[in-house]
């Protein structure tokens, strides 16, 4: 027979007796003008904030009083402040729950045991989860000694006042080469570049995690721990410094949060004035991916405030709201009590400046975690094909596992709540899923249709050799603008200037015969000669238009059209043969390869307006004329296959 579970939650508060750890560390702390206490757990190197009326609690669980008498005791000290037995119950329980204190109960070997193996789950739990996968490599708190001896300077007043200079320098240089900068960041994603991005976001992770260690060490904090985490298998590396909550200064800690930003940034100086005066090659390119990922790519993540990076501890110690994302979780659970479970006794606990950033806070990090979260899935669903599904789905189970298990627990066991919480939420969820059903699957939704397009000159003249010859010249390159009459290109063609001159000399001696027969009054071979002379006469026109066409002028004023023109010099053309094209920049056309799937609603979009998106993401609105269906095996365009 299964023996039943035993439950170790704290349910007779007033004669359970609680014991702390001594080797706990509190230190003083005041945050917010607000005075406090910080506990420093030596083993598993966490640390927790609490106020005043707490530590004068839990200071005296000491293993011989028990709840109801620290109750007692603290009820005169206290005063208005004294805690209620559930308010005690509440914190014996947190202290248990994190291994900071213990109850009779509580030490018992299947106790320890079986928080053990709990303990166990949520680490398998965490290391399966293949979204984050954290890899421990060293304990650097003696490599970091021994650089902060020689580089803690870079982190004081000389350090500062020097980036700041190489700072406003590198702006200057920056925005007298921009249009050049902006050149070379068409191409910074090119394959022949991922590379050497790896290295330079390889040595920026080394320096930007190494500052923080330096700084946390300058102020007297420890470093236990560095290593990589694997965000959908994107190496990102981190260290441990944790030690720096027990810093008294606010300031301290900023500073220590913000030290990776800090050298990042200076590397991103120093190599914009190497890249300002550097050549295109290997140098050039290094100095720039070095820009870009220190400056960019830090400021993107590193800095935002809604991910749990440097902006976020750096944004919560500003405002002086410890554990801010934690806060904000909680408003979005009382969100969750409040309008899908009906607790309207139930209020939110901060108010005033603070409650209001906390509750905007909530939300817009819940947005963006969602965000995040949804992104990944997709993008290893993509990446990785078959196998990459396979991981979106175990991502997703273990995203939303524990958080449904979580909310089903407090659903099923909580005490506090009554049967009309539980009906209340049934039918608040099955309202939201039947409108979430009928909004997508009977409201009409716009179908979007995505398909590939050309922009083309319209009308797009084509420039032909109306003779053939070889390439004497080429007058114009790609994107020349012309009026005109204005000569494109000389071809040569020895042979049609031979026939040429042939033909001339034919005339010359018809029109001698010509005259000599009229002189000798012999009309009968005058008049045959008169005829020959028209003939050849029109013969040498057309052979004169031929080799006036080697010269080979534009017909409209427009915009050359043509690639690699260098590399026709000396090419024989046939008659017919395309050389360029001509077209007008104010007169374009977008051409669309549409699918046969897809004809109907182009056809149904014909004088309606479209959206169109070019390279580089620039859209705008245009007007669908006509579609002509035809169905072919060669495709619209050669960069249609791309």
């Amino acid at each position: 027979m299964q023996q039943p579970k035993k439950d170790y939650q704290i349910r007779d508060v007033g004669n359970t007796v609680v014991t702390l750890r001594t080797d706990l560390v509190f230190s003083p702390q005041s945050v917010g003008g607000k005075p406090g206490y910080v506990i420093e757990d030596p083993v598993s190197m966490k640390f927790y904030r609490i106020g005043i009326p707490e530590y004068k609690f839990i200071s005296l669980l000491n293993g011989t009083m028990s709840v109801s008498d620290v109750l007692s005791a603290t009820a005169a000290t206290l005063s208005a402040k004294a805690f209620t037995e559930r308010e005690a119950a509440t914190i014996c329980k947190w202290l248990v729950d994190t291994g900071l204190a213990h109850t009779h109960e509580s030490s018992q070997a299947e106790r320890l045991v079986e928080a053990a193996e709990k303990a166990d789950r949520v680490q398998l739990l965490q290391r399966l989860n293949p979204m984050y996968i954290r890899v421990p490599l060293m304990k650097p708190d003696q490599f970091l000694d021994s650089v902060t001896s020689w580089a803690g300077w870079m982190h004081g007043s000389v350090g500062w006042t020097l980036t700041a200079v190489l700072g406003l320098l590198a702006c200057c240089q920056l925005m007298v080469e921009w249009d050049r900068f902006i050149v070379a960041s068409q191409g910074i994603l090119a394959p022949n570049r991922w590379l050497w991005l790896f290295l330079a976001w390889l040595l920026l992770k080394v320096v930007h995690e190494m500052a923080h260690g330096v700084v946390c060490k300058k102020y007297g904090g420890s470093v236990k721990e560095t290593g990589v985490m694997f965000v959908l298998f994107a190496p990102l590396a981190y260290v441990d410094v944790t030690s720096s909550w027990r810093f008294h200064s606010k300031w301290q800690r900023i500073h220590t949060a913000a030290a990776g930003m800090y050298v990042e940034l200076l590397v991103a100086s120093l190599a914009a004035i190497v890249w300002s005066y550097t050549e295109p090659g290997l140098l050039n390119e290094t100095a720039f991916n070095l820009v870009a990922m220190a400056s960019l790519m830090t400021l993107l993540f590193n800095a935002n405030p809604l991910m749990k990076f440097d902006g976020y501890y750096i944004l919560s110690d500003l405002l002086e709201i410890p554990n801010l994302y934690a806060k904000g979780h909680q408003y979005l659970s009382f969100l969750g009590r409040r309008y899908l479970l009906g607790v309207e006794s139930e209020s939110f606990r901060w108010t005033g400046r603070k409650g209001f950033i906390i509750r905007i806070y909530g939300i817009a990090s819940c947005a963006w975690r969602m965000t995040i979260c949804v992104t990944l899935t997709i993008a290893a669903a993509k990446m990785f094909a078959g196998a990459g599904i396979v991981l979106a789905a175990l991502g997703t189970v273990l995203w939303l596992g524990p958080a449904t298990q979580r909310f089903v627990k407090t659903y099923l066991t909580d005490e506090y709540l009554t049967r009309h919480n539980r009906l209340h939420f049934l039918a608040t969820t099955g309202a939201g899923i039947a409108f979430a059903t009928t909004v997508l699957t009977v409201v009409p939704w716009p179908r979007v249709v995505r398909a590939p397009a050309i922009v083309e000159y319209s009308p797009l003249l084509i420039v032909r050799a109306s003779s053939p010859g070889f390439v004497e010249q080429i007058l114009v390159h790609n994107n020349q603008s012309v009026q005109e009459g204005d000569v494109l290109a000389v071809l040569a063609n020895d042979e049609l200037r031979r026939e040429l001159a042939e033909l001339k000399l034919d005339l010359e001696e018809s029109l001698q015969l010509s005259r000599t027969h009229k002189i000798n009054n012999e009309m009968a071979a005058f008049q045959a000669e008169v005829e020959r002379q028209a003939a050849l006469a029109k013969r040498h026109k057309q052979k004169q238009h031929e080799v006036d066409q080697l010269t080979i002028r534009a017909p409209i004023s427009g915009q050359i059209i043509g690639r690699n023109l260098d590399t026709l010099d000396a090419t024989y053309l046939r008659k017919g043969a395309e050389i360029f094209s001509i077209g007008n920049k104010s007169s374009m056309e977008v051409r669309i390869s549409v699918s046969q799937d897809d004809l109907e609603t182009f056809t149904d979009h014909v004088s309606k307006p479209m959206a169109v998106r070019l390279a580089g993401n620039k859209r705008f609105l245009s007007e669908l004329e006509t579609v002509s269906p035809r169905a072919s095996m060669e495709p619209l365009h050669a960069a249609l296959c791309a």
